[in-house]
């Protein structure tokens, strides 16, 4: 949300249960669930929400967790789903061991912060072959209508386009400098393989249908230098 104008939605379990409406509907264009490979015994959502993705998705038997920054979202997420795992983090520092998940996956929410540490950590907690699933925010999204709505308005979305250049030629960002504990950008297919290559994950494929997806995978060759 803006920071400027609107609440964020984010805290509003209303719209966390609309977003599980979404996710449980195989007809809605806005529906983005990952499919969890065969054999996955740990399975982590970053930016979780209320885990309304990992209730619609099929876990095949995988023990679920999630991690938000948002108290009332993951509140609400302990009464619609008590068996899964719910933590308080950010994905930028996950609160958990190195090489403990099988597949990660974050829907839409990487945009919100420094993609390559978010990366990275990804990579961390991934097993050896572990493979991660993400949606995110193409520059397409970006609308001038909108932007020159409001002066503040137009400031942050200059933040964000400066913000997404840098993600792409350099992978690095900057907080909001009008307020430091948020972090925006688009993306583009080209600056996310970047990243995801410095992090360490191959495999990787850009898919731009309804959603703007990416999938990759953990080196298996980690497992030998670990050995």
């Amino acid at each position: 949300m803006l920071p400027w104008k609107c609440r964020d939605m984010s805290s509003d379990p209303e719209y966390h249960l609309r977003e599980l409406a979404v996710a449980r509907s195989s007809n809605d264009p806005r529906r983005a669930v990952p499919d969890i490979p065969q054999g996955a015994k740990r399975v982590l959502d970053i930016g979780c929400g209320a885990g309304q993705t990992l209730v619609a998705a099929d876990l095949k038997g995988a023990k679920a967790f999630g991690i938000d920054f948002e108290h009332s979202a993951l509140k609400l997420g302990k009464q619609i789903s008590p068996g899964f795992e719910f933590a308080r983090a950010s994905g930028e520092a996950l609160p958990f061991r190195a090489a403990s998940f099988d597949f990660v996956f974050s829907r839409v929410a990487l945009p919100y912060m420094k993609i390559a540490y978010a990366a990275t950590e990804m990579e961390r907690v991934l097993r050896p072959g572990g493979e991660i699933w993400i949606t995110l925010h193409p520059l397409s999204m970006l609308s001038w209508r909108n932007a020159f709505s409001h002066p503040k308005r137009l400031l942050f979305e200059v933040y964000r386009l400066v913000n997404t250049a840098l993600l792409h030629f350099t992978g690095k960002q900057f907080r909001y400098p009008l307020r430091r504990n948020r972090t925006e950008s688009y993306q583009t297919s080209q600056g996310i393989r970047r990243v995801l290559k410095r992090a360490g994950f191959q495999n990787i494929q850009v898919i731009r249908q309804h959603h703007f997806l990416v999938t990759a995978q953990k080196s298996k060759a980690k497992a030998k230098a670990q050995a």
